[in-house]
């Protein structure tokens, strides 16, 4: 077991917030667009610079692509998943009155999944990157050759983006609970090499 301080709960649009402004990928008054594809989910997240502006849980994730690869009939799978974001940003477009979305990012435990980003611009019909969280966090001398970390940067992007935010700004832990060191049934390090793609997330310090 792993004795942690639990500082805070938190959720998945409010890390991918965190992660934004950490790594600067966007200006004030761009719209950018997250698609964080986890195991069993798929969250996906509008933000206007670094603020949220709608956020949508599909339940549907990398396990049911993986499977789907297995058997040979990949395109029922993909086919509903490019339907369901499509869906979410023409919701998101006519309610927040955008024309475009100037950026759109892939990420998540399952978002290396082959050439899947690559079928993603096709269904959308704009480009889709995999979010590069490296491009402006620095790493510490233990971390900065270890392709380790570079491999399983994709599973952790939440994890980083709750780090960064350190609880500070919304937090649902009761407050008079906050800072109490609590026993957890799992090994940190294997925590930390797995997507944490559950709506809600501990953050830990």
């Amino acid at each position: 077991a792993s004795k942690i301080d639990l500082n805070g709960i938190s959720i998945q649009p409010f890390a991918v917030s965190h992660l934004i402004k950490a790594i600067g990928i966007l200006n004030d008054g761009q719209i950018f667009a997250s698609i964080d594809i986890a195991e069993n989910q798929t969250n996906i997240c509008f933000l206007k610079g670094s603020v949220i502006q709608f956020h949508r849980e599909l339940s549907l994730g990398g396990e049911q692509i993986t499977r789907a690869i297995s058997q040979e009939n990949t395109k029922p799978v993909l086919r509903r998943l490019a339907n369901e974001i499509n869906r979410s940003f023409d919701y998101y477009k006519e309610q927040f009155n955008q024309a475009k979305i100037d950026r759109i990012f892939v990420s998540g435990s399952e978002s290396s999944i082959l050439n899947l980003a690559q079928y993603l611009s096709s269904a959308l019909s704009s480009p889709v990157e995999i979010l590069n969280v490296l491009s402006g966090i620095e790493l510490g001398p233990a971390l900065i050759n270890s392709d380790k970390i570079k491999d399983d940067l994709p599973q952790i992007t939440t994890s980083i983006g709750l780090a960064l935010s350190g609880s500070r700004e919304i937090n649902f832990l009761i407050k008079h609970k906050q800072k109490h060191s609590v026993q957890l049934p799992f090994n940190l390090d294997k925590l930390l090499s797995k997507s944490l793609g559950n709506t809600v997330q501990i953050s830990i310090a």
